[in-house]
């Protein structure tokens, strides 16, 4: 399986056109992660692609917090931890 990745940083319109041009790239239905710095970065990224194409599934949107505790958690867990906060 082919990996394609973007990393955008910035918030500037250029990069925003940037990503949401590469997520329609994919099919509709890939497996596609989206991480922002909040939930409405996310939406309003995957709502920019999808409003030529249509509707998508298999996208997980995620902010760092979440993604953060999502990978780390299985460590802790086998040391007998926790994550000092938990995800909601």
């Amino acid at each position: 399986m082919a990996r394609n990745t973007l990393l955008v940083v910035g918030t500037d319109a250029p990069a925003r056109l940037a990503a949401a041009a590469w997520l329609e790239a994919h099919p509709r239905d890939a497996e596609v992660l989206v991480v922002g710095r909040g939930w409405e970065m996310c939406d309003d990224l995957v709502r920019a692609a999808t409003s030529a194409t249509g509707a998508r599934f298999g996208t997980v949107r995620l902010t760092l917090d979440r993604l953060a505790v999502r990978l780390g958690t299985p460590a802790l867990s086998r040391n007998r931890r926790t994550p000092a906060t938990a995800p909601r």
